[in-house]
């Protein structure tokens, strides 16, 4: 499993965003996958769902509602676990 996402390089102070999160499945088997999210102090991030499942060869695509509440350069790491494999993606949100 991977996962990926449409997450913002900029946003102001209080801005919302919603941002895309795929989860990609290319085995042969339907998998239990836990999906987190780590998030500097500047940044609040509310996932629609933790455990999903995604069926073998298969995307699934969740919501993550980010709002930038401090100025400066933040990080989110989106981090997605299955039985056997362990996949993140880190972006930085500048804040103004």
């Amino acid at each position: 499993v991977f996962v990926t996402s449409n997450l913002p390089s900029q946003m102001a102070i209080g801005e919302q965003f919603e941002a895309r999160v795929q989860i990609f499945n290319y085995s042969q088997r339907t998998q239990t996958v836990r999906l987190a999210a780590q998030a500097s102090a500047g940044l609040r991030v509310d996932l629609n769902a933790q455990s999903v499942v995604v069926p073998a060869n298969e995307v699934v695509a969740l919501t993550a509602r980010i709002q930038a509440v401090s100025s400066g350069l933040q990080t989110i790491t989106l981090v997605v676990m299955g039985d056997s494999t362990l996949d993140q993606r880190q972006a930085t949100i500048l804040v103004q």
